[in-house]
C-alpha cells in the first residue's frame, strides 16, 4: 500500500509511523541502499509487521500469478493513473533517477492508448470547427 521494497517494509516498526508519514531509513539488511532510499511517504493507514522472510508472501502471491515486487509496481502504476508527476513518484519510490521510475514502473495499458487517441481526436475536432 506504500510502495516500499519488501526489505524496507519488513524493517518498518510502529515508531517509524508518525505525523501521518512513514519514515523509511533502513532495510532488514541494514541501512537503505542509497541516500534517495531514505525518505518519508504519506501513511495510508493500516500497519502490521511483515514476516522476517518474504518467502511466505511470495508463495501466496505466486498462486495469483504475481510476485512480491508486483505490489510495488502496482503502487507506482496507481501514482501514474492518479496524475502524480514522475519526479514525485521517483521520490516516493526511493529512486535516484526518474528514468528508472519511467522505465520499470510505468507500463502502459491498451486502454490508455485508446484514451489518448480519443483525447487527441476531441482536441482536433474542436480546432477544425
Amino acid at each position: 500500500m506504500h510502495g516500499l521494497r519488501w526489505s524496507e517494509a519488513a524493517a518498518i516498526t510502529a515508531s517509524d509511523i508518525r505525523d501521518e508519514f512513514v519514515f523509511v531509513s533502513r532495510t532488514v539488511n541494514g541501512p537503505c541502499k542509497s541516500k534517495t532510499s531514505v525518505r518519508k511517504i504519506p501513511y495510508l493507514g493500516w500497519f502490521k509487521p511483515l514476516p522476517a522472510s518474504y518467502k511466505p508472501m511470495q508463495k501466496c502471491a505466486n498462486r495469483h500469478g504475481v510476485t512480491v515486487h508486483s505490489f510495488r509496481r502496482t503502487y507506482a502504476y496507481l501514482l501514474k493513473t492518479q496524475g502524480i508527476h514522475v519526479t514525485t513518484a521517483q521520490k516516493l519510490l526511493g529512486h535516484s533517477d526518474p528514468m528508472m521510475t519511467l522505465r520499470v514502473y510505468t507500463s502502459v495499458l491498451d486502454s490508455e492508448i485508446d484514451d489518448a487517441g480519443a483525447l487527441l481526436a476531441k482536441y482536433l475536432n474542436r480546432k477544425i470547427k
